[in-house]
């Protein structure tokens, strides 16, 4: 009963950063060609992939999911850092 009582309320926060990690590796790895399969859509290979067509003009196959994937991560980043704020003083 101790120590669920003080391990519940970092619960959320470890959540929120570590979805955010995940994408990253995720995305990283799918962009290397290390990830899931190419029949599979996942924000790294469609980098990957638009990565031929920029030197071509076609650039904005690479901004989009590019985008997606740091507007994501930076918004649970953001999550977490608020709840670890909202927690810490609601534990004082």
């Amino acid at each position: 009963k101790y120590l669920l009582r003080n391990v519940i309320t970092s619960i959320p926060v470890l959540l929120t950063m570590n979805a955010a990690d995940a994408i990253l590796i995720l995305g990283g790895l799918g962009f290397l060609g290390l990830g899931l399969p190419e029949t599979v859509p996942e924000w790294g290979n469609d980098l990957n992939m638009a990565l031929a067509a920029v030197p071509t003009g076609i650039w904005w196959t690479a901004l989009y999911p590019g985008l997606a994937m740091f507007i994501l991560v930076v918004g649970l980043s953001l999550i977490g850092e608020g709840l670890e704020n909202w927690v810490s003083r609601v534990d004082k």
